[in-house]
């Protein structure tokens, strides 16, 4: 009798089991690609979305950094489709124009302000 138990203890453990792991979401299919699209110029943005959800879903549209759609970019763009989202990293810049170093970017950013103040503030 206790072997009884202890095996029908196991296989409902095992069943158990089974259940939750049937029950796991299936890990994502992200698809990517790069789509051209017009405005005044050619522009050339990244689109990912999980291949695997047939349903609609929400979008997310992902503003490169100053160095424009680069691995950074791309990756984070991944990353939303894989939680379900359609991601578009769009391009400002047009297509195939990158900037290749930040020193023009670096010099737009604001300077400290080195205005005189008073002590109290």
């Amino acid at each position: 009798m206790k072997n009884l138990l202890s095996t029908k203890s196991a296989l409902g453990a095992l069943a158990a089991c089974a259940g939750i792991l049937a029950a796991q979401p299936s890990v994502a299919e992200v698809k990517t690609e790069l789509v051209d699209y017009q405005s005044d110029k050619t522009l050339e943005g990244y689109l990912a979305y999980d291949d695997s959800i047939k349903e609609k879903r929400p979008g997310i549209v992902v503003v490169h950094t100053r160095r424009g759609i680069q691995s950074f970019v791309q990756e984070r763009t991944r990353e939303l489709a894989s939680l379900g989202y359609v991601a578009f990293a769009v391009d400002v810049y047009g297509k195939g124009i990158r900037p290749r170093e930040d020193a023009p970017s670096a010099a737009e950013r604001p300077r400290a302000d080195t205005r005189p103040r008073a002590s109290w503030l």
